[in-house]
C-alpha cells in the first residue's frame, strides 16, 4: 500500500483467516480482504486517499447518487461476508487513512467487539413494515337536499368514524410490533419511512426490526403470514433475512 490508500472497514466478522475473501468487489471494484486478529477479522478493502480522505469522502457523502451506489456494494459486501461468518457491520463510510489502525482496533476494542459478535451469533435480522390499506368509503345516503343541520351532523358521523378506523388500524399495527416481537430476542422501532422513499400514498405505521434465532425463522416468517391474513386493515411487508444492522453495529472511530 502507497501513503495515499486507506482502509474502508465494512465489517468485523468472527473466525476469518488473512487474506482475500471469496465476496463481491468492494468500493471502486477494489478487492475484499480480511484483516485477522485473535479470533477477530476486519473486512477491509483499499482506497485512494485523494478520493476517500475526510474532504473528499464529506464531499461524495452529498451526492445522492454516488451515496445510493456506494450504499449497495457496502451491503453486497457485508451480506456475502455474513454468509461466511458471525458478522458485526460496521457504519458506512468507515474509512482508516492510516491502515495500521484497523489491527489497532482489533487490539484496543477486542472484548467489546467479541461481546458483539456473540450476541448475534446464530441470529438473523428481520424487517416489517406495517402500512394502512384505504377502505372505500360508502357514499352519501340517497335522498332529498339535506338541511344544514343534517348536513353537520352527517359530517361529525364521518368525522368520528374515521378517527375510529385510523385508531383501529394504528393499534392493529401495535398489536403486530407486539406478537412479533414473542418471536424475537430483540426488536426496535424505527421511525416511519416518508411516502417519498416507500413510494406509497399511504401513511407507515410501522416499520420495526427483529433479531430472530436462525431456529425459529419458519415460526416467524408464518406469524407474519397469520397476522397479515387476520388484519386486512394492514398492508405488511417482510424483508430479510439481513445481517444484524439494528442489534449489532458499532459507531468505531475511525
Amino acid at each position: 500500500m502507497t501513503e495515499h490508500t486507506g482502509l474502508w472497514l465494512y465489517a468485523v466478522a468472527d473466525q476469518l483467516p488473512d487474506g482475500r475473501l471469496p465476496c463481491p468487489a468492494g468500493i471502486d471494484e477494489a478487492p475484499v480482504e480480511a484483516i485477522a486478529h485473535d479470533g477477530l477479522a476486519a473486512v477491509v478493502s483499499p482506497v485512494d486517499l485523494h478520493h476517500y480522505g475526510e474532504e473528499a469522502l464529506a464531499r461524495r457523502l452529498e451526492d445522492f447518487d454516488w451515496l445510493a451506489a456506494t450504499a449497495n456494494r457496502h451491503h453486497a459486501v457485508i451480506e456475502a461476508v455474513h454468509h461466511l461468518s458471525t458478522t458485526v457491520p460496521m457504519r458506512l463510510a468507515t474509512v482508516y487513512t492510516e491502515p495500521r489502525r484497523v489491527s489497532t482496533l482489533l487490539a484496543e476494542q477486542h472484548d467489546l467487539l467479541r461481546r458483539a459478535l456473540d450476541s448475534v451469533a446464530g441470529h438473523t435480522e428481520w424487517g416489517v413494515k406495517a402500512f394502512a390499506v384505504n377502505r372505500p368509503q360508502a357514499p352519501p345516503a340517497a335522498g332529498g337536499e339535506e338541511s344544514g343541520a343534517a348536513y353537520l351532523r352527517r359530517r361529525r358521523a364521518e368525522l368520528a368514524n374515521a378517527d375510529a378506523v385510523r385508531q383501529e388500524v394504528w393499534d392493529a399495527a401495535q398489536h403486530a410490533f407486539h406478537e412479533l416481537g414473542l418471536l424475537a430476542v430483540a426488536q426496535r422501532r424505527h421511525r416511519p419511512q416518508d411516502a417519498k422513499l416507500t413510494g406509497k400514498p399511504e401513511p407507515m405505521l410501522l416499520n420495526g426490526s427483529f433479531l430472530v434465532e436462525d431456529t425459529e425463522q419458519d415460526a416467524f416468517t408464518k406469524a407474519v403470514s397469520t397476522l397479515t391474513a387476520d388484519h386486512p386493515e394492514l398492508e405488511i411487508q417482510l424483508s430479510g433475512p439481513w445481517p444484524p444492522y439494528s442489534f449489532a453495529g458499532l459507531a468505531v472511530e475511525a
